[in-house]
């Protein structure tokens, strides 16, 4: 987040990008039973229809469908490597 407050806002990619993942983005609360709720849009947006799946994700939680979670890493299962190389070996470092 510090990172995206220092962008120019007067740049139309820096809105574009501040409305896409900030604009949906809450911050909540674990109520006294260790739940949250997810809000209805987030819900719709991670198609999330029964079950779903909980990651850590350095900082923060990523809450996905089960089936495309799923499909996410079948998906890139194969260009893992290919993944590692690319970010460790260039300048993707903040």
């Amino acid at each position: 987040m510090q990172r995206v407050s220092s962008l120019q806002f007067t740049k139309k990619n820096v809105r574009a990008f501040e409305r896409t993942f900030i604009g949906g983005a809450s911050q909540i609360e674990f109520d006294k039973q260790g739940r949250i709720n997810i809000t209805s849009p987030l819900v719709h947006y991670a198609n999330i229809t029964k079950e779903c799946v909980i990651i850590g994700v350095n900082e923060r939680l990523e809450i996905w469908s089960l089936e495309e979670f799923n499909r996410y890493m079948k998906e890139n299962e194969e260009s893992l490597e290919e993944i590692t190389e690319d970010i460790f070996d260039s300048p993707y470092e903040a």
